[in-house]
């Protein structure tokens, strides 16, 4: 079975991409969603009490907020995390596939594809761009938070330049470019690689 990735930074648009990929009858997995999935099991509590003790937990529970704050400052405890999440949301990830039985392809919405390991056995990477100012401004809309925050986070993220060398695919999401005619390319050549 062909496996796309989809990726890119904070604020580029990959979910409303997926969106439009789903819309075409292509299963797509969330990395992101599945990893918010795996916080409550006792296995990835374990690991947050043993990394960092009881300063990421409210009420008995995991805090997202609080470990966002101490990840995104520390670029070594956003690795640790890294390596102790990803490899559970990749075998997820592999579990799912094999349940996508009846379709041409499916796709792996991550923003962490291009960085270490994470490719995996996909075929291809396509690579969701918009300009810095478009994504700051999508991010402080939708999480309600502040600029300085976002730039944080966007220090510790592989930058575009490097990400693009390494990208099968560009798609362009920045207010100029239409995005459909772009989806709907990729997609048939994506169907016409299932079909040879």
């Amino acid at each position: 079975m062909l496996k796309v990735g989809i990726t890119g930074g904070i604020g580029s648009g990959k979910t409303t991409i997926c969106e439009i990929f789903t819309q075409l009858g292509i299963p797509v997995f969330h990395s992101d969603a599945e990893a918010n999935k795996l916080l409550n099991t006792a296995e990835v509590i374990d690991f947050y009490k043993k990394e960092f003790g009881e300063i990421v937990f409210s009420n008995g529970l995991l805090d997202k907020q609080k470990v966002a704050n101490l990840i995104f400052k520390n670029p070594e405890a956003l690795q640790k995390v890294n390596g102790f999440i990803h490899p559970l949301v990749n075998k997820n990830f592999k579990d799912w596939t094999l349940s996508q039985k009846n379709c041409n392809y499916v796709i792996k919405e991550s923003a962490l594809l291009l960085e270490g390991n994470n490719r995996g056995d996909l075929s291809y990477i396509v690579l969701v761009l918009a300009p810095l100012e478009l994504r700051i401004k999508r991010v402080m809309l939708r999480d309600q938070t502040d600029e300085n925050a976002i730039l944080e986070r966007i220090k510790n993220q592989t930058s575009d330049d490097e990400k693009m060398k390494l990208a099968d695919f560009i798609i362009s999401n920045d207010v100029q470019s239409l995005v459909l005619p772009q989806i709907l390319t990729l997609h048939k050549m994506f169907l016409k690689e299932v079909q040879k």
